[in-house]
């Protein structure tokens, strides 16, 4: 398992993260200070974009994996969009995937590579053994997509 920090605006809040632990570092937003901080400690960054300038400068900065957020605005039909243009940019959405198969089957049939999931997935948390077999049956969907 990793752990990794999001919603980091700052490079002194991603020096603070890096220096606790963190494997990963996600932006809401893309700043080449955070970008520099994470490539100097060797840690991946995932910055936010959501236009094609943002994505295409998120790239410019380094970024292997570039956050589109908010996945429940753009929709599916803008990933397979912009893959015209931008067909080997990884790309993660988050925000609006919905924990169910045919959201995975939506998504990485538009052409994301990773799909990132919160609030949506831990509606309920409370029943732990719900949610690890609903996590579980995801995962293994998820495998089938790739082959």
């Amino acid at each position: 398992m990793l752990l990794g920090i999001g919603t980091i605006y700052q490079a002194e809040e991603a020096e603070r993260f890096i220096a606790a632990g963190a494997d990963f570092v996600v932006q809401p937003v893309t700043t080449e200070s955070v970008a520099a901080v994470c490539q100097q400690h060797d840690v991946p960054w995932l910055p936010g974009a959501m236009t094609l300038n943002e994505i295409y400068n998120a790239t410019q900065l380094g970024a292997k994996l570039v956050k589109v957020f908010p996945g429940n605005v753009v929709g599916p039909g803008y990933i397979k969009s912009l893959r015209g243009p931008m067909p080997t940019v990884k790309i993660m959405v988050t925000g609006g995937v919905e924990p169910t198969t045919e959201s995975l089957q939506e998504w990485f049939g538009a052409g994301v590579n990773v799909v990132g999931m919160g609030s949506q997935l831990f509606k309920n948390a409370d029943y732990t053994e719900a949610l690890s077999r609903q996590i579980a049956d995801l995962l293994k969907f998820v495998d089938t997509l790739k082959k």
